[in-house]
């Protein structure tokens, strides 16, 4: 099983009054009082583009993601979305949203995450909110959802029990290594977002038994085999990514001779693990 690096996590328990920003300890609301109005940060949408990812540099892994930087004009505009979203305040939830979701289909997108994030009666909206975030690849976006999560301490490190587009055993720190993003994943290890290293095939506990007659099991434990595998997991959470590598192909190899029927993507997240 790889090695798992331990990382300082900033994240700590939340409550209303408190923003967790994932690179610096809690920001309560004494610090705001020292933080410039946003009236005084210039126009709201020249400050949220300028947290965009270009489009041309998505795809290069971690070199090509620029570094996560935190004014305190950012951090003001966190409170100030913040607010919008308690309030219900659809228009300027939506308008925030879109300012950061460097997108053609930004329009559709900004409607459902505003329905979603607005809809505050339990974890649930917020959390597939996180998901569809982590699925856009914008790290940003990602940091500003997270911001809700106060009133529901730990949920975000949760799947979406039930949707028509997650499987409830996903959680953020799995997608975001699923879609191999280094800056999601950097963002979620920083605050305490872990995931669990599956069972063998050939382990012969009684969760285990369960699993090997459950089709969701199965899938559940080749999902988890994809996160780990990835390179933004590898790392970023590994303290040896060469080592971590060598051992999840020796497991992969274990659970490919048990499992035949998921043996090609088995073989295909093996590969990818040193091509």
């Amino acid at each position: 099983m790889p090695e798992v690096a331990q990382f300082e996590s900033s994240q700590q328990l939340l409550n209303p009054n408190e923003i967790v920003i994932s690179t610096q300890q809690p920001i309560t609301q004494n610090t705001f009082a020292s933080v410039i109005p946003r009236q005084q940060c210039g126009p709201i949408k020249r400050i949220l583009q300028k947290l965009r990812l270009p489009s041309e540099i998505k795809e290069e892994g971690g070199e090509g993601i620029p570094k996560w930087f935190l004014g305190r004009d950012i951090i003001a505009l966190m409170r100030e979305f913040r607010e919008h979203v308690i309030s219900k305040n659809l228009p300027e939830v939506k308008d925030f949203i879109k300012n950061l979701i460097d997108e053609e289909d930004s329009e559709l997108n900004a409607e459902y995450l505003c329905e979603l994030v607005c809809n505050r009666a339990t974890s649930e909206p917020s959390k597939e909110a996180l998901l569809t975030s982590i699925l856009i690849g914008s790290r940003p976006l990602v940091e500003f959802i997270l911001q809700l999560f106060a009133e529901f301490p730990g949920e975000e490190r949760n799947g979406v029990a039930k949707s028509d587009a997650f499987a409830p055993y996903i959680t953020p720190l799995m997608l975001a290594c699923i879609c191999d993003n280094y800056a999601v994943v950097e963002c979620l290890l920083l605050r305490g977002h872990k995931i669990d290293l599956p069972h063998r095939t050939d382990c012969l506990c009684s969760s285990c038994g369960k699993i090997a007659h459950s089709f969701s099991g199965r899938h559940q434990r080749l999902d988890t085999y994809r996160s780990l595998s990835s390179e933004a997991y590898l790392w970023l959470a590994t303290r040896d990514p060469l080592l971590s590598a060598i051992n999840l192909a020796e497991d992969l190899m274990v659970c490919q001779s048990y499992d035949t029927e998921h043996a090609v993507s088995l073989n295909r997240e093996m590969s990818s693990l040193f091509f």
